[in-house]
């Protein structure tokens, strides 16, 4: 019995000795890839239309230098048609939410009390869906007051669908050159910040609520306009740089669509340009464009 169970042991030694040996040959060959995926996101071309203070997408479309760009702001802010709906709209909003308050008051009266516990079942569920509704109009009415504010910016409702669109386009990039690649993993080296996106970004109307000195139209000038000489070139260097540099504070990278961790300490081949040019292919960026940001992404650090 005891020759026995030496036998076993043995047995049992070798089998986890060789299961580790063959755990260690399996890693030494998977092929692993990291990505900054809060700096991905921030690159993405429609991030270059993002107004951080506005908490909105500028509605043009890229191609524009600086001085195009503001006359084209002026068009929006100007338009009257676009105005006239806007504020019809606002005043719709705020009849009906007239009307709302109207019903609640005589719900109120009805019931002889404000207080929901005190109200009857019927009131209680009556109550529930005017507040309900109620509430609704008063986001719908924030959504209204920032169209006519900030007509040159896309609604709340539209913004969110933009943020959806670049999370879920930057993930794909991703993917596509992992798969393109064949990494086995992919991990993200983004710093942790707070949960910002989509978690802050609530349905009622948020702006004036971004860091200051996000000058997206530096990003948007980079992306629109390619340099002709040495001076524009390093002018697009210049502010390529001041961008990075705000991209990465807190307060900036809460704004973005994405989740932020895990947090990888070291290793695996840096796939963000390669994700970053997939993205850029998409929207017809100039290769010369990428070359200007790549060479900047890799003098700052940004890769490494």
């Amino acid at each position: 019995m005891k020759n026995n169970n030496k036998v076993l042991s043995i047995l049992l030694v070798c089998f986890v000795m060789l299961t580790l040996f063959q755990t260690q040959a399996g890693a030494s060959d998977t092929k692993i890839a990291k990505v900054n995926m809060a700096l991905l996101t921030a690159l993405h071309p429609k991030m270059a239309l993002f107004d951080f203070q506005r908490m909105g997408f500028l509605k043009i479309e890229l191609g524009f230098n600086k001085i195009q760009v503001e006359e084209q702001k002026l068009i929006l802010r100007t338009d009257e048609k676009a105005l006239k709906k806007a504020e019809d709209d606002l005043k719709e909003i705020e009849e009906k939410i007239a009307d709302q308050g109207d019903l609640l008051r005589e719900l109120y009266e009805k019931e002889g009390t404000h207080f929901l516990p005190d109200m009857s079942e019927e009131g209680k569920i009556i109550q529930e869906k005017l507040s309900i509704e109620l509430k609704n109009l008063i986001i719908k009415r924030g959504e209204c007051e920032y169209a006519v504010k900030y007509p040159e910016f896309t609604s709340p409702p539209e913004t969110r669908k933009i943020l959806e669109l670049i999370e879920k386009e930057t993930i794909e990039a991703v993917k596509n050159v992992a798969k393109s690649k064949n990494f086995d993993v992919v991990l993200n080296t983004s710093v942790p910040v707070p949960y910002g996106y989509p978690v802050s970004y609530r349905p009622e109307v948020q702006y004036s609520t971004g860091p200051v000195g996000m000058e997206q139209i530096n990003y948007y000038t980079i992306l629109s306009v390619k340099p002709t000489d040495r001076e524009e070139q390093a002018q697009a260097d210049q502010m390529m740089s001041e961008w990075l540099s705000v991209l990465f504070r807190p307060a900036a990278q809460e704004m973005l669509p994405v989740k932020p961790w895990p947090l990888v300490m070291q290793g695996g081949t840096n796939i963000l340009p390669d994700a970053l040019s997939s993205l850029y292919t998409k929207y017809n960026i100039a290769n010369e464009t990428f070359s200007t940001v790549k060479n900047v992404l890799y003098s700052t650090g940004a890769l490494n």
